[in-house]
């Protein structure tokens, strides 16, 4: 007697279970069983006999499957597939067949996993440099099944490379039943001009094999003297498009537009479409074929470009205050930018 098991993610296609019997002509009944570690016996899931007849004992999981039988003069075979897999599929099964007089049994584990889900985070609008008010980065995921961890890392504009930064407060629920732990971390972090353009990524990452998943973006510290020459109004993000400034009397106030939308110095709204960005190789990596000397206005940041050293994009960053126009400089001036125009001409 032969047992075989697939590995399946839950919700993700079928784990199918097979049985082969071989030169045991005296078969009566083959039994499918799984083994309750509560009580620690095998539960009978079905049985099928030589007429080929399945009678199942657990109308649950027989609402999930499809089964097979092909008997001939020298073996049989059973094949169970699950579909809408769940966790508490895991386990211990076994296949028995008998003949009144004699058993024979095989078991064989089925493993479950669940993929995390793309983890949520969101960073601070109101980072003022000198500000003495503490603002939290938050990241929350479902940390998938066996569960993996929630890590947070930076990496600072003149770095390469991402530093895991441990979470103030980290908090943790599980639901068994339904194979999810969802982890949500907060980091504390005040206005250090030092932080202004670092990146910021959540990840979750899983020690079993399973990918890891990660979302990332951009923290950015304002100067409080943005709005020196403005007692009103509303002003441009100096890094991102996507973000405007209040200038208020006594303080500063950032916000971001509605997905999708730029600032529009001109109107002082958001009415302007995002530049579109691809993750296709040509734009994350416009100096490949050995290109040297050339620029690139950077895919998402207006502040930074590429400058091709052979082949290779090294980036560059605009004084501060003025955004990227072409060919290697940078303007004050917003309606010359890269990111403006673009937003004009699609």
């Amino acid at each position: 007697m032969d047992i075989e098991t697939s590995v399946e993610s839950t919700g993700k296609g079928a784990a199918s279970i097979s049985c082969r019997l071989i030169n045991f002509e005296e078969w009566q009944t083959i039994f499918l069983m799984k083994r309750d570690n509560q009580i620690d016996i095998h539960q009978i899931l079905l049985t099928f006999d030589r007429q080929r007849k399945v009678i199942w004992f657990n109308k649950h999981l027989e609402s999930r499957s499809l089964t097979k039988v092909k008997i001939s003069r020298y073996d049989v075979t059973f094949q169970l597939w699950i579909y809408g897999l769940q966790c508490s599929d895991k386990g211990l099964f076994a296949c028995r067949a008998s003949s009144g007089s004699r058993n024979l049994e095989a078991e064989r584990f089925l493993e479950v996993s669940a993929k995390p889900e793309p983890p949520e985070m969101l960073l601070p609008l109101t980072l003022v440099n000198g500000s003495s008010k503490r603002n939290n980065i938050t990241c929350s995921a479902d940390v998938g099944f066996p569960p993996g961890n929630l890590i947070l890392s930076k990496r600072l504009p003149y770095e390469s490379l991402f530093h895991d930064i441990v979470f103030d407060h980290l908090t943790k629920v599980t639901e068994k039943d339904q194979c999810t732990t969802t982890v949500k971390g907060e980091y504390f972090v005040s206005g250090e001009d030092s932080l202004n353009g670092t990146l910021i990524k959540c990840e979750v990452r899983n020690a079993s094999g399973i990918p890891s998943v990660s979302v990332n973006d951009t923290l950015y510290v304002l100067k409080k003297s943005e709005c020196k020459e403005r007692k009103g109004g509303y002003i441009p993000h100096p890094n991102d498009c996507r973000y405007f400034i209040q200038c208020a009397i006594s303080d500063i106030y950032i916000s971001r537009c509605s997905r999708g939308l730029c600032f529009n110095p001109s109107t002082e709204k958001c009415d302007l479409l995002e530049p579109k960005t691809t993750h296709s190789a040509e734009s994350i990596h416009p100096c490949r074929s050995n290109r040297h000397g050339d620029y690139f206005p950077h895919p998402v940041l207006c502040n930074k470009y590429f400058w091709c050293v052979q082949g290779k994009e090294v980036i560059q960053h605009c004084r501060l205050g003025t955004l990227y126009h072409r060919n290697g400089q940078c303007t004050f001036n917003i309606a010359e930018s890269f990111c403006y125009n673009k937003t004009q001409t699609e």
